[in-house]
């Protein structure tokens, strides 16, 4: 359980760190939160997946239930990473105004 536990905190640590580390205009003004939801994150998720399936027999990773606790915890952090993820400079765009048509003038005839 130990193992879990700090596995999913370096797991968490290593995704927000190369989210940062690859993306650093996605996420100009939240280098610390972005740090610090990452491991939070890995490890809410793996005590949730630990409650839904038990805790394992104490062997460290060598369960299944070791696996789906450290993909929970995968998962979790990149979803709540993901909410703090902006769109690139393309999503910013400002909407185009509508075309105006010139007035059609009564044809006198």
């Amino acid at each position: 359980m130990y193992w879990e536990i700090l596995g999913s905190l370096a797991l968490g640590t290593a995704v927000s760190w190369s989210a940062l580390r690859r993306l650093p205009h996605r996420f100009p003004h939240h280098r610390h939160l972005t740090l610090a939801t990452g491991p939070v994150s890995a490890l809410t998720g793996a005590l949730l997946v630990q409650a839904v399936l038990g805790a394992p027999d104490g062997r460290p990773l060598a369960s299944l239930a070791s696996v789906a606790t450290l993909a929970g915890a995968l998962v979790m952090t990149v979803a709540l990473l993901s909410l703090l993820f902006r769109p690139g400079p393309a999503g910013l765009r400002p909407r185009a105004a509508p075309e105006r048509r010139p007035a059609v003038s009564p044809r006198l005839g």
